[in-house]
């Protein structure tokens, strides 16, 4: 029986290495995406947006946002 949970332990833990080892590149991919819909409505650059994905000790996917904009859109959100 302790076989049993050790190795469910190390699957689990094999889990988790495997997805924080693709979250640098789905990052990049998310920061791409979220930049090209806030210029939709912000005056933003790639340099003002830090988008961070990480993986928690549950395996659960944690998504980080932080943008700093000089200003709203506001003319063109108005217009629609």
């Amino acid at each position: 029986m302790k076989n049993l949970v050790t190795c469910e332990d190390r699957l689990k833990s094999m889990a988790i290495i495997d997805k924080t080892e693709t979250t640098p590149k789905i990052s990049k991919v998310l920061k791409a995406e979220v930049l090209y819909l806030l210029n939709n409505y912000l005056d933003i650059t790639a340099e003002n947006l830090d988008v961070d994905l990480g993986v928690d000790n549950n395996g659960e996917y944690v998504l980080s946002i932080f943008a700093k904009a000089r200003h709203l859109k506001v003319a063109r959100i108005i217009e629609r």
